[in-house]
């Protein structure tokens, strides 16, 4: 009887802090619930009937195909159903069946059965039915050879948000098991609770089901005049029915919604209680009291519906002038007090500030007033090994100890915080305070030695939300933690994680996104001025999935809390000098929840703009300003640097080597330096070498660890999706998985402008035998948009073969160039060249030991050959880029000319500084003589 009223509690919490979380979030689950709830198939076409056909753009509530095909009569019973076949180009790609669930149809909180039947003729172990959860980790089983017998197979998630993927995929990477022949028929989704129905009435729920014990049912309520009070509501059994005791009426009509919980399983049930008649009492300020920071407002009277920010005007002035007030919080004491949290006001350097706050709400005003007493640039020291914290810190023979007491501090303009050379601290810097421009905060170190060390405290993990088409609550650690704050600067420190173990390859399992430094804008419009200079940066490793792309080195994420989100980003963030290594799932990366480009702000680029990706009420607001220089970064679980929802990006003179090597499935794509979603980004002057190749790929959810393997995308450097403008020249990039361009394959993940001259790839697309997850070409998709790759110096070996032949291109969607380009195969025998699908425009590239030339486009830039020894003669030899110097003026002049020549991003070099002349010549490099 104990455990079972133990049991019975657990539920009414964890139900009352779901009613409080969806009250404070806004994303109300009840957007799902009415009064009655039916179990039902949330799938609309389960028997894969298709009247409108299979979709390619991952389409809400319709089927996506992926070289799958309906079959009109191998389903059960001789119905429709959805076959996969083992045919060549799915033995190259794979082929997958998707259905994409909104999830403003789903319960948070409650357990889903995603089901499907299933029969395979052939490929045991191959075909894989997965929910791709995106708020989660996702779930997996394998579909089982059975005699080519009908199997019901059954996935369970958990919902907690975003848009589920309900995934089919005949998984061509499985190294060494042949490709299913499969069918897949009558698919379901339904809650897995044992409850049937429930209705319910203001004093009466009926539920239905099978084998259901009244008694294990418990609820909780609230109001819609104030959903922050939570209720709980007491349920008795009479006639086989759940009763209450009836809500009572209020001057307002209110929706009460009803969380019901059975078995760990909840359900939203809601219903209308019309108005009582009574005066509705309003929110009105009665006074106010103003600390820097906080504002505690009195009512004159407890109003009839709880209060929210939208009630309350807030006149700030500083100094006698207007300035910006930004709430951070709002909490309601559920009777005549709200207490408002403000971003406090900075102290000047010069004189006292005097602050006056003005509340209104009801037609009444309440003011008052603090000051800020004027600030004084301070030296902060710390020693873990000689330091007190009941020092006052400002000299280095008084300095404090410990990173908890600089947390405890409001920083102001020009302050230093000096950690002690050879010291370790262990804890997360979470300071307070905002620099100013020319006056930035600045963290670094003091004294002779070796770095001073940051490290997470293990016991400092908490929940935060992180995301941007998802946003999701999840555990998050680190070191250095920037909220809210801008104009700091981070230098001279080494920031470890000592749990990083090099040989733990179950990437997948882990829970915590851990990162070194993580910047947090949440509705604080521009924060500026993040500087990060040589700083040490290992050890920090989150979840190998997508969404463990959060975690790693320096980690940036704008996100929104606000009833009225405020658009918000980052600008100028520079990363210079920098080593990271040994993080996971990336080096450095930034998310944004403002990523959604409408159809009216892009013309025709993306008229169908990917809504998986991104949230629709979030328009596009990027970062502005990233500047990443003379950085090392290297084994990397997955990424090394990701440009995401940047405007003008700038990576040069960086080396990233043995990146994507320890990846999970699902998601299992990652390379050395890529850009989302951005605009104006140039890389150049990098050398990427050795990323995605001898890596290791983990399964989430088992032991399962393949060694040895290529992993997907797996380039040096990549031209990802939803970007305009973008530049990859001056670049040396040798031994990686891939070769560097990647525009994406529909249009709703156009890439426009893409530039790519003047780099030497050496040994790129280095698949290795008997796996098929690297590419050996560029991809330009079918609708890649001016995409124009000229002088580039390409260095093909044996490894990047497949049945014998080289691919260069692939899914071209005609609106591309390549000129002056030397493409050299380095075998003993030349090899012919597949899926040229030649729409383009090819002009006066040079094509050496490879047999089978793109179709002429200009007689007077015809593409040339040579053999294997002329080419040979031709390079001056060497190590590195400098090896493919040219021995012969042959080719000077002979180069076409490109209007991108001028595009201002072109410095008129080639890749050895050498003078570009008017008309250029072919590869990389002029012949210098």
């Amino acid at each position: 009887m104990k455990t079972k009223r133990l049991s019975r509690v657990v539920s009414l919490i964890l139900a009352t802090a779901m009613l409080c979380t969806m009250a404070v979030s806004g994303a109300v689950a009840a957007s799902a619930a009415n009064d009655t709830y039916e179990k039902t198939n949330l799938i609309a076409d389960p028997g894969f009937d298709l009247p409108d056909g299979f979709v390619t753009n991952n389409e809400i509530g319709r089927w996506n195909n992926w070289l799958v095909q309906q079959s009109k009569t191998g389903g059960r019973g001789g119905s429709s159903c959805v076959k996969f076949n083992d045919d060549a180009q799915s033995r190259v790609d794979g082929s997958g069946l998707r259905y994409n669930i909104d999830g403003s149809t789903l319960q948070p909180g409650m357990t889903y059965t995603f089901s499907i039947w299933a029969k395979v003729e052939r490929g045991d172990d191959i075909l894989e039915i997965s929910v791709k959860d995106y708020a989660g980790q996702g779930s997996k089983t394998m579909v089982k050879a059975a005699g080519n017998e009908w199997r019901q197979y059954s996935v369970e998630f958990t919902f907690t948000g975003g848009n589920p993927v309900l995934d089919l995929y005949n998984n061509v990477w499985n190294e060494g098991k042949e490709l299913a022949v499969a069918y897949v028929d009558d698919a379901s989704l339904v809650s897995a609770s044992p409850v049937e129905g429930a209705h319910i009435e203001n004093g009466v729920i009926t539920v239905t089901g099978e084998g259901l014990n009244l008694s294990g049912f418990t609820a909780v309520y609230t109001s819609s005049l104030n959903p922050g009070d939570a209720k709980i509501l007491e349920l008795t059994e009479k006639d086989g029915k759940l009763t209450f005791a009836p809500i009572a009426a209020a001057p307002l009509a209110q929706t009460i919604t009803v969380i019901l919980t059975y078995e760990g399983e909840s359900i939203n049930l809601s219903f209308e209680i019309a108005a009582s008649g009574e005066a509705v009492i309003p929110t009105r300020v009665d006074e106010v009291d103003v600390v820097n920071g906080v504002a505690t407002i009195t009512l004159k009277e407890v109003p009839t519906m709880a209060p929210t920010a939208g009630d309350f005007r807030f006149d700030l002035k500083v100094d006698g002038g207007k300035a910006a007030f930004r709430m951070t919080g709002l909490a309601y004491d559920n009777s005549r007090t709200v207490t408002v949290s403000f971003e406090p006001v900075s102290a000047s350097l010069s004189a006292d500030r005097i602050v006056e706050l003005t509340v209104t709400a009801g037609g009444v005003s309440a003011a008052d007033g603090f000051t800020v007493e004027k600030g004084t640039r301070r030296t902060y020291y710390v020693s873990s090994s000689a330091g007190s914290d009941l020092n006052d810190g400002l000299t280095p023979e008084t300095p404090f100890q410990t990173i908890d007491k600089l947390n405890t501090l409001n920083f102001v303009p020009g302050d230093y915080i000096l950690f002690k050379t050879g010291d370790t601290f262990v804890g997360m810097l979470r300071p307070s305070g905002s620099g100013a421009e020319g006056a930035p905060i600045v963290v670094s170190s003091y004294g002779e030695g070796e770095r001073p060390v940051l490290q997470p405290d293990p016991e400092g993990v908490f929940e935060y939300a992180l995301g941007a088409g998802s946003v999701v609550t999840r555990r998050v650690n680190g070191t250095i933690w920037l909220e809210n704050v801008d104009h700091w600067e981070i230098r001279d420190l080494e920031l470890h994680d000592p749990s990083y173990d090099p040989e733990f390859y179950l990437v997948g399992n882990l829970e915590v996104y851990n990162a070194a430094v993580r910047v947090v804008n949440v509705d604080q419009g521009d924060l500026s001025h993040f500087v990060f200079d040589n700083l040490v940066i290992h050890g920090f490793r989150g979840p190998g999935i997508n969404a463990g792309k959060t975690s790693g080195g320096i980690q940036f994420n704008v996100g929104t809390q606000a009833a009225v989100p405020v658009p918000s980003c980052f600008v100028d963030v520079s990363i210079t000098n920098c080593e990271i290594y040994q993080c996971g799932r990336d080096g450095v990366n930034s998310l944004s929840v403002w990523g959604y480009r409408r159809y009216t702000d892009t013309g025709s680029a993306w008229p169908s703009f990917p809504s998986a990706e991104y949230n629709s009420k979030y328009s596009y607001y990027p970062s502005r300003n990233f500047y990443m220089a003379n950085c090392s970064i290297h084994e990397i679980d997955g990424d090394g640097l990701i440009v995401d929802s940047w405007f003008n990006a700038v990576a040069e003179n960086n080396t990233v080597s043995r990146c994507a090597i320890h990846i999970s499935d699902p998601f299992r794509a990652a390379v050395g330096m890529f850009n989302w979603n951005s605009d104006n980004v140039v890389f150049q002057y990098n050398e990427c070498y050795a990323n995605g190749t001898n890596a290791t790929r983990h399964k989430v959810g088992d032991t399962n660890v393949e060694q040895g393997v290529i992993i997907q995308d797996g380039q040096g450097i990549e031209v990802d999706a939803l970007n305009q403008n973008t530049w990859v020249q001056y670049n040396y990039l040798h031994d990686n998985a891939a070769f560097m361009m990647l525009c994406t394959e529909s249009a709703m993940y156009t890439s426009i402008n893409t530039y790519i001259r003047y780099n030497v790839t050496e040994n790129d697309g280095c698949n290795l035998p008997n796996t098929n997850g690297g590419m050996s070409w560029f991809l330009n998709g079918s609708s890649g948009i001016n995409t124009q790759v000229y002088n580039n110096t390409c260095i093909l070996g044996s490894s990047a073969l497949k049945n014998n032949q080289l691919y260069l291109l692939k899914y071209n969607s005609g609106q591309y160039r390549f000129y002056n380009n030397i493409f050299c195969y380095t075998g003993d025998t030349p090899v012919g060249v597949t899926s040229w699908q030649d729409s383009g425009d090819w002009q006066s590239n040079l094509f050496i030991n490879i047999t089978g030339l793109p179709a002429e486009d200009d007689a007077a830039h015809p593409n040339l050959s040579l053999t294997r020894e002329e080419g040979e003669a031709l390079f001056a030899g060497g190590s590195g880029a400098d090896a493919y110097r040219l021995t012969s003026g042959a080719y000077s002049g002979k180069g076409a000319i490109l209007p991108s020549m001028d595009d201002g991003m072109f410095s008129g070099v080639d890749l050895a500084g050498s003078a570009v002349p008017s008309a250029p010549g072919i590869g990389a490099f002029e012949y210098a003589g």
